[in-house]
């Protein structure tokens, strides 16, 4: 079976030409949905239909195509879709009046089926070239947003952390003074952390070098990593209430990897708390390891439900965050971001998928150092 080219809704009030014109279009592996006239066009694009390129007589009985052309671009969801006239209205006038409506094409009856196909082809191609550079657009739009705030908050944050650090000395506070400014000090360094997932993830993205030569670590190391990081008062603080059972079985610890320790222990730590929060009851959590093929595959499998499909393509994507309101989530959803973009940078293939006993698992494909 063919892979669908493009939906289209073809509007038009004459039964013979409307199902010559369907039949042309799947024939060219369009999915096409057909309307008599343009209030029932306007009827399926309210109850949901979407398709990406309209084909609209103009002369109808209802509502004519000027009519469904102004009703679908008052409507900031209808938009993007791609609408060309096709109508025996072919004077010079009416040609431009049709035009005049914003519109791909205007095409004139009889329609001769290359010149059609000619049409919808350039009109959805051209859509797409928008779509994409709007996307391209509003990543740049983000990415210099989030750098501007993480580089804005970084001198406040720096102040923060001195005053904290000058009332964490002083013996003398009171034990209710200083639960408060223990919540104050988990908070500052929740900020921070934030601040500095979005400059890793900027640096990351932005590295003109992908991997610096001759920067390795020994599998043997990874169990010491994982310790530092249950240590950090940034991680370990947020799950003191979570009986975390941590299980580590690394085999061939005698291979060396090529990648960045530092950024090795971000990605593990993030990947690691995705873990943790998506774990059953009994925070089980298993990390293990062996050689295959030139690499080291490094996996962190959790105890909970696994992932749908759809959502292991998604959670690498910013600010994307499964079942937010399930798992009472905090923060962007950029952790997992950062993790794509470090292991880019150091040439890690990074997969996710569910575990033959349906748990989650996150697997590192780490280039093995050459001796």
């Amino acid at each position: 079976m063919s892979t669908s080219k493009g939906k289209i809704l073809v509007v038009e009030d004459m039964a013979i030409q409307r199902e010559n014109l369907r039949q042309i279009l799947t024939l060219e592996d369009y999915t096409v949905e057909t309307a008599a006239n343009g209030l029932k066009a306007l009827d399926a694009l309210q109850n949901g239909y979407t398709p990406e390129l309209v084909i609209c007589d103009i002369m109808m009985p209802e509502m004519d195509g000027y009519q469904l052309r102004e009703a679908m671009r008052e409507m900031p969801a209808w938009r993007g879709i791609g609408f060309i006239f096709l109508s025996a209205k072919a004077s010079k006038e009416d040609i431009q009046a049709g035009k005049s409506y914003g519109v791909e094409e205007y095409l004139t009856k009889p329609v001769e089926i290359p010149a059609l196909l000619q049409a919808v082809n350039v009109s959805l191609r051209r859509l797409q070239e928008i779509r994409e550079a709007e996307k391209t657009r509003n990543e740049e739009l983000f990415r210099e947003l989030f750098t501007r705030v993480s580089h804005e908050m970084r001198t406040p944050l720096s102040i923060i952390t001195g005053g904290l650090s000058l009332f964490e000395l002083e013996s003398a506070t009171s034990p209710e003074i200083k639960q408060y400014l223990n919540y104050i000090v988990n908070g500052h360094d929740r900020i921070l952390a934030l601040v500095e997932k979005v400059r890793h993830m900027q640096e990351a993205q932005n590295a003109q070098v992908p991997y610096v030569l001759g920067v390795t670590i020994s599998v043997s190391e990874i169990p010491q990593i994982f310790e530092n990081i249950f240590k950090k008062r940034t991680f370990f603080g947020r799950y003191t209430e979570k009986d975390v059972v941590f299980n580590v079985d690394l085999a061939d610890e005698d291979n060396s990897l090529n990648v960045n320790p530092k950024e090795m222990e971000m990605m593990l730590e993030e990947v690691l708390e995705n873990a943790i929060k998506f774990s059953d009851s009994t925070r089980a959590i298993t990390v293990t390891g062996c050689k295959t093929k030139g690499n080291y595959e490094l996996c962190i499998e959790d105890s909970g439900k696994g992932f749908p499909l759809q959502a292991q393509e998604d959670l690498f994507k910013p600010f994307f965050q499964f079942q937010r309101e399930v798992q009472e989530q905090q923060g962007m959803g950029i952790g997992l971001a950062v993790v794509k973009a470090l292991a880019e940078k150091n040439e890690i293939k990074l997969r996710m998928e569910n575990s033959d006993a349906k748990h989650g698992r996150f697997i590192f494909s780490v280039p093995i150092a050459q001796s």
